[in-house]
């Protein structure tokens, strides 16, 4: 029997498919369940299940139907019907949940099962393959009992988190004057498309959905984050702070209900031996996307002409000075293997072109002349590559102009442009060795199918895929 959960924790229990159960507690739970012929199906009502102050919602349509399911890509994934759900926050104090799926019984096919978590603002919180994600160790090979009998959790695997902000109370904190905040997601479950879907016969996927709610008081924060400095590029100033390493920076609390800005300065241990600075490029609550301080691969073409030759169809050479049609292989592959013993940063699961990184619409091929006011217009895709797994990723322009970059001089903030080739003559601290930093963008509009950078100037420029004089920064996503 695994570790006995936090008493403060409520449990709900719901049996998504035929019956509802409700159990004292703080777990909220969907039994989802896949046998390869076997036919179920889901109620046609919304089920509101509530214990003390928190709720949880499930509106189950038809349910998601593992049965006669086959692999499938996430194209055709997402015309199936999720399982739609919101949790509620209606106690006086701020909550934090974790939303979990606990594999029981006897499932062996965590390695072929794919999610999506999209929540009510079209955020996706997790694409990945199940048996990828990290584990909610208090539910590990845990067995609970209660009046139905008892289940067995194999692995609890965390399929994204978040914080919800308190109800606002009557004067004898009796009652609920204003609801507090909600969250509504939508989850998909799929065989992946590269199963061979006659190995999943005679093999089961039983899983059980459980929504995990503290008071944020109660929560550990990641214990990878080793300090969080206030970014300020005011020279002169008591509280100048660019590289996080100035005697003036200023530390801000360590926690997970905080939202913190764009530039805010991570020191971030990876693994058990290397500890790295980085740059918050978008709080999505549960998640930091961040943008290492400096680069981490240098002199590395976007993609180099025998990995061109080697992707092209038909295996024939680059007509041009430049070729972008092919993706930034090279890159991507040089980053991966620098970043891939990073244990303590999440796998990222995405597909250039296709998935939407922040709230923007993504296309990884972009015309940087197409603005009179110096915006980067992305509106196609300059090339359409396969589904990756990794550490780290690219940054997109669409990350760099919510930040400020512009292609003309005067947008991107130092923290942008840092520790490149001659930064401290353009207004920066530190000098390094590359003139930029790869995106994952390919130049579209003009002549050259360039690959878009970040430049030592602040800028975003285009320049040739072969070229050598430009690196890799990593992009990272880690829970808060």
């Amino acid at each position: 029997m695994g570790t006995v959960p936090n008493k403060k924790d409520k449990i709900l229990r719901i049996t998504i498919l035929i019956t509802l159960l409700l159990v004292a507690g703080v777990l909220i739970y969907a039994t989802v369940s896949y046998a390869f012929w076997q036919k179920e199906y889901g109620t046609e009502k919304e089920n509101l299940l509530s214990s003390g102050c928190f709720s949880f919602k499930l509106t189950d349509k038809d349910s998601i139907n593992l049965a006669d399911a086959y692999p499938m890509s996430e194209n055709e994934a997402m015309k199936l019907t999720p399982y739609n759900f919101t949790i509620e926050n209606n106690c006086s104090i701020d909550m934090h949940y974790s939303i979990t799926l606990n594999t029981t019984g006897s499932s062996d096919l965590d390695s072929s099962i794919r999610y999506k978590l999209i929540d009510s603002d079209d955020n996706v919180i997790g694409t990945d393959i199940i048996s990828n994600l990290s584990t909610y160790t208090d539910y590990n090979n845990y067995t609970y009992t209660d009046d139905g009998g008892e289940f067995s959790i194999i692995n609890s695997y965390i399929l994204g988190s978040g914080s919800l902000k308190a109800a606002k109370m009557n004067d004898d904190n009796t009652k609920v004057v204003t609801a507090g905040e909600s969250k509504t997601y939508d989850l998909y479950l799929w065989l992946d498309e590269s199963v061979d879907k006659y190995e999943t016969m005679n093999k089961a996927f039983e899983a059980k959905m459980l929504v995990v709610s503290k008071a944020t008081t109660d929560i550990s924060v990641n214990e990878h984050i080793k300090a969080i400095y206030s970014y300020n590029q005011t020279a002169d100033v008591e509280t100048y702070c660019i590289t996080g390493e100035e005697t003036t920076c200023q530390n801000i609390e360590i926690s997970n209900s905080k939202t913190y800005t764009p530039g805010t300065i991570i020191k971030y241990a990876v693994n058990d031996t290397e500890e790295y600075y980085f740059y918050v490029l978008h709080d999505n609550g549960a998640t930091l996307t961040l943008l290492q301080r400096e680069n981490i691969v240098e002199s590395v073409p976007w993609i180099s002409k025998k990995d061109y030759v080697t992707a092209n169809i038909d295996q024939t050479p680059c007509s041009y000075d430049s070729c972008n049609d092919e993706g930034p292989l090279t890159v991507l592959n040089a980053l991966e293997e620098k970043t891939n013993n990073w244990k303590y940063v999440k796998k990222i699961d995405y597909n250039p072109g296709t998935t939407q990184f922040t709230s923007n619409n993504y296309n990884n091929g972009c015309d940087i002349y197409a603005s009179d006011n110096s915006l980067v217009i992305c509106t196609t895709n300059a090339y359409n590559i396969s589904n990756r797994i990794s550490r780290a990723r690219l940054i997109t322009m669409q990350e760099a102009m919510d930040v400020g970059c512009r292609r003309s001089a005067g947008g991107c903030p130092i923290w942008m442009y840092n520790y490149l080739n001659e930064s401290i003559n353009n207004g920066g601290t530190k000098d390094g060795t590359d003139v930029g930093y790869w995106s994952l963008n390919g130049y579209v509009g003009q002549v050259n199918a360039n690959g878009l950078f970040i430049t030592k100037l602040g800028t975003i420029g285009g320049y040739g895929t072969f070229d050598e004089t430009i690196g890799a920064r990593a992009v990272v996503e880690i829970n808060k």
